[in-house]
């Protein structure tokens, strides 16, 4: 039997008559591309680690890897009674550099102390996850951005019916799924809303047709992503199952109840709007369960520019004639 050579903690192959897995003495053995493979164990002192100024960017890095980690774990088991059996190993190795990438987008905070939060208000970054491939299959990659838009009104979504018939043997039922995904990175909460289904069938003849998002039953969490999935609904050929899913948009929940109604002295506006729960908003009937809730949604979304140009005009809050044009409208 030949004995096994290491030299510097250079990888070294098995070529002995005993071969081994797992760790021995300072020796780890493992197969690599179908071939057992030995290396040493780095030494190292946790003390050192943990206070040395050399270790200092190390520790850094671990903090953020830490961080990116968590928030990845936490965005997949959110949506994981949708997503099991249907995603692949890639997903969560794609949801964890998003995760690193927007931790790092970050440029209120210095390196080791970034907020994820803070990283989603990047442009980039909201792109990059409008971009992730949650599942979807070969004959369905061409719903990204083209499934579902938006409109001139951005309560309103414009669903391309048609889209969804390019493939003739792709059975005859199809069901859009929306949903709202709020989420708390620093918080460690996320909570999956379902919110509209859409029922399609091959020989209908409306090419597209325009859907207002339902509004949320709550809103606590910083961001609020907006689900899409496609499920091919089951007949004899073609059994039921998810066919496509990503991110169709983000929003960002500014404002907590408290801040709402504390800012711009709402409390008896508020207590008015929840003793009426059914209201005709735009000539459809919605029931709200949290009426500043509905509000906090609206001034988020409906008044999306309006919160830019605060922002850039360092106010960086919705004035108050917009907000009580927002209560005239309930």
């Amino acid at each position: 039997m030949r004995y096994i050579a290491i030299y510097f903690n250079i990888m070294a192959k098995q070529k002995g008559v005993f071969k081994f897995e797992g760790k021995l003495g300072n020796i780890v053995s493992y197969m690599l591309h179908g071939k057992p493979v030995s290396r040493t164990i780095g030494e190292t002192d946790p003390e050192k680690m943990r206070t040395a100024p050399q270790y200092e960017e190390t520790r850094k890095n671990q903090s953020e890897f830490a961080l990116a980690t968590k928030a990845g774990q936490l965005f997949r088991q959110a949506m994981i009674h949708m997503t099991r059996g249907f995603t692949d190993y890639q997903y969560p190795i794609d949801v964890m550099r998003l995760m690193i990438n927007t931790l790092r987008a970050d440029d209120t905070q210095p390196k080791g102390s970034k907020n994820l939060n803070n990283g989603l208000k990047n442009p980039e970054s909201q792109m990059a996850f409008r971009r992730l491939d949650i599942y979807s299959k070969k004959s369905c990659r061409h719903f990204k951005g083209s499934l579902v838009q938006r409109t001139s009104d951005p309560n309103v979504w414009k669903l391309n019916r048609s889209l969804l018939w390019e493939k003739a043997n792709d059975g005859d039922k199809k069901t859009v799924k929306i949903g709202y995904l709020h989420i708390d990175f620093e918080g460690q909460i996320a909570h999956y809303e379902p919110t509209l289904s859409i029922t399609c069938h091959r020989n209908e003849t409306e090419q597209n047709s325009q859907h207002i998002l339902p509004f949320p039953n709550e809103i606590n969490t910083p961001w609020t992503f907006i689900i899409v999935q496609v499920w091919r609904e089951c007949d004899v050929c073609a059994p039921t199952g998810m066919m496509f899913m990503s991110v169709l948009d983000l929003m960002e929940n500014r404002y907590s109840v408290a801040d709402v109604v504390e800012e711009h002295g709402l409390q008896a506006q508020v207590s008015n709007l929840r003793q009426q729960r059914v209201r005709k908003i735009q000539g459809i009937e919605v029931r709200k369960t949290s009426t500043i809730g509905w509000l906090m949604w609206q001034m988020g979304i409906g008044y999306r520019h309006k919160f830019q140009t605060c922002a850039s005009k360092g106010t960086g809050r919705l004035p108050n004639s917009h907000l009580l044009t927002l209560l005239s409208q309930i």
